[in-house]
């Protein structure tokens, strides 16, 4: 049977991606092991067999994952796991929904009603039915769906900003 967990959107734009393959599938499969306060309950010999490479490539990938990412841009200086007993805890962890709930309408009211049918990321008019709400802070990044955080959008627009912060636009 196969298993299915979330993935935060920050995690489709890390610098993960540019680790050697070996880094990425110990990643995951941590991902995929831990609770929802981010332990991965687990020996060394066992996170190896969950893995299935070989000990020292998957020292090498903790080794790595541990370490600081001159690439991180989320505020923090990289490290993606820490050793703990029984185990390692992936850092910055958190369990979001899986279904997000509707922005409610009076908020997108007032979003709309302050800002009108214009995307705020190209400066054109947005089609009945292509609004999107945006957060100038992602929501994966903890931005709430207020009105002081939500701005309206072409559905491309959204898609292709991502969760990347107003700063790298």
């Amino acid at each position: 049977m196969p298993i299915f967990f979330p993935v935060p959107a920050a995690f489709i734009h890390s610098s993960m991606w540019s680790q050697p393959a070996a880094t990425r599938l110990v990643w995951v499969t941590m991902l995929a092991m831990c609770d929802d306060d981010g332990i991965v309950d687990s020996s060394l010999s066992a996170l190896v067999a969950a893995v299935g490479l070989p000990k020292s490539s998957v020292i090498d990938a903790l080794a790595t994952l541990a370490a600081p990412d001159v690439w991180d841009n989320g505020g923090t200086d990289g490290r993606c796991v820490e050793a703990v007993e029984r185990g390692w805890r992936i850092i910055g962890y958190s369990v979001q929904p899986s279904v997000r709930a509707a922005i409610p309408s009076a908020v997108r009211a007032e979003v709309l009603a302050r800002d009108g049918m214009t995307c705020w990321l190209c400066t054109h008019a947005i089609a009945d039915g292509d609004l999107h709400l945006d957060h100038v802070i992602p929501w994966s990044r903890g931005g709430p769906d207020t009105p002081s955080n939500l701005r309206p959008a072409h559905a491309r627009c959204n898609i292709q900003r991502g969760n990347r912060p107003v700063r790298e636009l």
